[in-house]
């Protein structure tokens, strides 16, 4: 399924509501709240975004902060719905426990992206066990499966959920910023992992299931005679 997160100040993107990939038009509600302290100046105001298909609303709240260097940062977090989700939607052979985290995730990723990346590596300590690695630190339960043969890219992004799943709670390790870029490649990510350790094989099991029974026999027999 296709999917195109909301993000601020995008002119399409998967709609919150009714979840068509569809034109939104954003529009300035108001003028907020004006932080001038000396050493750090915020500006905040607040948009709303129609969409074109269903004609519901989100409403964000944009952060301009003018205190981290030459260049401002404009951050925008929806606001409303507070539940809409965000990231794409979990592969289907996502285990349960797993899924009801990732499903957690997107719930919380517009108005916490930290919170959704640790919820996200948590996901992934809940894959382990479906994996065959039921023990040890997730660190060590990745390197098991590295021993084991795992394909580089997987490995890949093992690591950048759990590193990134882990950083994202400490403001010192990852900027608010950073996080926000982060978060919807980790959606993506888990999803990735998924499909390429549970859903593949499955598809391929169930092929080599259906190649008929004297075939299968003469298989057998070929792969005994090449190990001799």
């Amino acid at each position: 399924m296709k999917h195109v997160d909301p993000k601020y100040d995008l002119g399409t993107f998967t709609c919150p509501s009714c979840g068509a990939i569809a034109q939104q038009t954003w529009e300035d509600l108001y003028a907020g709240d004006k932080d001038a302290s000396p050493n750090q100046m915020r500006f905040i105001f607040f948009r709303y975004v129609t969409c074109q298909a269903c004609e519901e609303i989100q409403i964000w709240k944009q952060s301009t902060d003018y205190s981290q260097g030459k260049y401002p940062i404009v951050i925008g977090t929806m606001i409303y719905p507070e539940s809409a989700p965000i990231g794409m939607p979990p592969t289907e052979d996502m285990p349960a426990e797993c899924k009801a985290l990732y499903e957690e995730a997107r719930t919380i990723a517009g108005r916490s992206p930290r919170g959704a990346c640790a919820l996200l590596r948590s996901a992934l300590e809940h894959l382990m066990p479906e994996l065959g690695q039921d023990d040890g630190s997730l660190n060590t339960r990745i390197g098991n499966l590295v021993q084991a043969g795992l394909p580089e890219e997987v490995k890949n992004g093992l690591d950048a959920v759990r590193v990134i799943g882990n950083n994202a709670l400490h403001p010192l390790e990852m900027s608010e910023e950073e996080v926000s870029t982060a978060t919807p490649e980790l959606f993506y990510t888990v999803n990735f992992i998924v499909d390429e350790l549970i859903s593949r094989p499955k598809r391929i099991r169930g092929l080599a299931e259906a190649i008929p029974k004297g075939a299968r026999d003469s298989i057998a027999r070929r792969d005994a005679d090449s190990r001799d």
